[in-house]
């Protein structure tokens, strides 16, 4: 049987690695105008 802090761990884990992984880069976006980003292409 799994103990159930184990489990716990390895289901809130990823959840908050996910979370941390989308927010960083959105936060990033968001401080860019549209115009400036896309005139560094």
């Amino acid at each position: 049987m799994v103990p159930l802090w184990l489990l716990a761990v390895v289901t809130v884990s990823p959840a908050l690695l996910t979370v941390v992984a989308s927010v960083a880069p959105t936060r990033r976006a968001t401080r860019i105008a549209p115009v400036v980003a896309l005139a560094v292409d």
